[in-house]
């Protein structure tokens, strides 16, 4: 999805989990990652962010049944809140996607 983003003209920042995640996504994309948890609202709340027009919420609880409602609920709607807060967010500017696979 990144490579799209980047063949239309955006400029794009990446939030992953771990500081491991961030370098392969700015090494493969050459772009800017950095690790966050978005389930921590805190560390949503320290971090600077950059202007932008959208944001792209596309998550995966990482195969652990569990992690689901944290990662995509509360993570969710702490971006949301805080992006709020900052000034930065518009309902229309936040699009949530499904990385997770069904299986059967």
């Amino acid at each position: 999805m990144l490579s799209l983003f980047q063949q239309a003209g955006w400029q794009v920042t990446a939030l992953t989990l771990t500081p491991a995640s961030a370098c392969e996504i700015e090494s493969a994309f050459r772009c800017r990652a950095v690790s966050c948890d978005i389930t921590q609202r805190g560390e949503l709340e320290a971090m600077t962010f950059p202007g932008f027009d959208a944001v792209v919420d596309c998550v995966s609880a990482g195969g652990a049944i569990r992690g689901i409602p944290r990662i995509y609920f509360e993570g969710a709607n702490n971006l949301i809140e805080v992006l709020n807060r900052n000034g930065y967010y518009s309902p229309a500017a936040v699009l949530f996607t499904d990385r997770t696979t069904a299986r059967g």
